[in-house]
Formats: structure tokens, C-alpha cells, sequence
């Protein structure tokens, strides 16, 4: 298997956010369950990009639907299962540190979309 020089910069980015998924972590706390992830992508994501976003949400969930929205720029929508209390924080950050995500925002879901401020939200600004 090889690796191409873009999964490796995404390795050391991953790495150089691990402090940023510590200073998030009391804000995006999960207690497990369903959690809602919305993925604001920059105006350049290619459909690549966006199924990349989806396969890397489904190693956590492999059922899930990743739903990717028709407005411009795009936002991909997913529901997650997990008892992984750090998912949101750990994803956010994960997702932010590529080039064509502009945004993520995580929470519980409850009925419908979740509440704004039960949300973690981290802009890739």
C-alpha cells in the first residue's frame, strides 16, 4: 500500500491539532448517542473531498448516512452513532485541518436538528 504525500500532511496536521482537541474538549463534550455533524465545505471541495469526509465519518459509524446538501458552498450532513465522549472535539478538529473544509459543527441530535448552542462548532479561520 503506498501513501500519497497528501495522507501524510494529513497525519502531521493531525498531529499539530492534538493540542487543539485538548483545549476543545470541555466545550464539545458527548455523552455517547445520536450526534448530529454538519461539514461546511470551501467553495473548491471536489466530490472526492466531500466522499473523503463521508468514508472518514463512516469508520466511526458504518451505517450512517453522509448527505451532502445542494446549496454552494456545500455542507455535508451525517447522524453518528457512538458512546465516544470525545467524538465531536476529535473530529471537528480532524476535519478542519483540510484545505476544503471550512467548518464543522457536532452535537446530540434530538428529533431534529440540534439546538445552536449544543453544538461545537470549529472554523477553519
Amino acid at each position: 500500500m503506498s501513501v500519497d504525500k497528501r495522507s501524510a500532511g494529513a497525519v502531521l496536521i493531525t498531529a499539530a491539532v492534538v493540542l487543539g482537541v485538548v483545549l476543545a474538549s470541555s466545550a464539545c463534550g458527548s455523552d455517547g448517542g445520536q450526534l448530529e455533524v454538519s461539514v461546511q465545505f470551501t467553495t473548491d471541495a471536489t466530490q472526492d473531498e466531500m466522499e473523503e469526509v463521508g468514508a472518514f465519518l463512516r469508520a466511526f459509524d458504518e451505517d450512517l448516512e453522509f448527505v451532502i446538501l445542494e446549496v454552494f458552498p456545500p455542507i455535508g450532513r451525517a447522524g453518528v452513532t457512538t458512546d465516544d465522549p470525545d467524538f465531536c472535539e476529535m473530529v471537528a478538529t480532524e476535519l478542519v485541518a483540510e484545505s476544503y473544509v471550512d467548518g464543522v459543527s457536532c452535537g446530540p441530535k434530538a428529533g431534529g436538528l440540534p439546538e445552536p448552542d449544543a453544538l461545537c462548532s470549529i472554523d477553519s479561520d
